[in-house]
């Protein structure tokens, strides 16, 4: 599976090892070289079937379900910046996608999705996020990179929000938690 990232600006897109994907996580350590922590909410597209080159106007054939979670963008103080870019998008645990998914064909269900720093919202939508701009994503992914069933388009929502040591980051889907992390 792939884990490919979309940042905010939605021009560019990188890659991130699996090992960093967690289904559930109650707290993140921050490990020692790091001096300070981002996070950014994303959406989560999972694609249903392989492709490469896939035009926008057939990209809706490619993905099966969505889902919401947290990347966690931790900044080392090395000053080489190859090395802290690529252990940055590296270290184990720092995607978090809770395993609940929802079909997007025909999607009607109640939507309203909460992302909260210590209780203050950082993100809230209540419709399906930038999904006008889905297929471009796919395109511009897709023409680079052959794309596999599986596979994980993150889209990320905001800007890469600083969070303290102590920081609580808790996520809801309508009613339901999604994820509750504490930043150690």
């Amino acid at each position: 599976m792939n884990l490919i990232v979309v940042p905010e600006n939605k021009s560019s897109f990188y890659y991130r090892p699996d090992s960093t994907l967690i289904r559930d996580l109650r707290a993140y350590y921050l490990p020692d070289e790091v001096d300070q922590i981002r996070v950014s909410p994303v959406i989560a597209i999972r694609l249903r079937k392989p492709g490469k080159a896939i035009a926008p106007r057939f990209a809706e054939r490619y993905w099966d379900s969505f889902g919401f979670g947290l990347l966690i963008h931790p900044h080392l103080h090395n000053q080489d910046q190859a090395y802290c870019e690529f252990v940055e998008n590296s270290l184990d645990f720092t995607t978090l996608i809770p395993l609940k998914n929802h079909p997007i064909q025909n999607f009607s269900d109640p939507l309203h999705v909460r992302f909260l720093i210590n209780g203050t919202p950082c993100y809230e939508t209540q419709e399906l996020p930038l999904q006008a701009q889905w297929p471009d994503l796919m395109a511009l992914v897709s023409n680079h990179c052959s794309l596999r069933v599986g596979d994980l388009i993150l889209v990320s929502l905001t800007k890469e929000i600083p969070v303290q040591v102590g920081s609580k980051l808790t996520a809801h889907w309508n009613e339901e938690v999604l994820f509750d992390l504490e930043i150690r």
